[in-house]
Formats: structure tokens, sequence, C-alpha cells
């Protein structure tokens, strides 16, 4: 987050750092340990279990 400042300069006011995982929507601390977690449902269904596979959405 950025903002100007009565100079005319701009400057930070708030950052976040996060580590990414391609295909992932986010991490779930799980015993101070990060998994990586997709939002997708299409993500959790095993194409085993569904022959026809997960519907597009």
């Amino acid at each position: 987050m950025v903002r100007r400042t009565e100079a005319g300069a701009w400057e930070a006011v708030a950052g976040q750092n996060t580590d990414s995982v391609p295909e992932a929507q986010t991490h779930l601390a799980d015993d101070d340990e990060l998994a990586a977690v997709h939002y997708h449902p299409s993500a959790w269904i095993d194409p085993d279990d569904d022959p026809d596979g997960p519907e597009a959405c």
C-alpha cells in the first residue's frame, strides 16, 4: 500500500511478503508447517472416483 505525501512523493505505508505455489490459492498452517491449498473443487476430486472427470466451471 502506498500513499502520496503532501510534497507529492509516494511512500510505502504497508506491505506483505507471501510465498506462492503455482496453482494454489493459499497456505494453511498445520502443526507448524504450511501446506499449499487449492480452492477449486476440481483439485479435490480423485479422477479414479469420478470416471467422467470434474465438471468445468
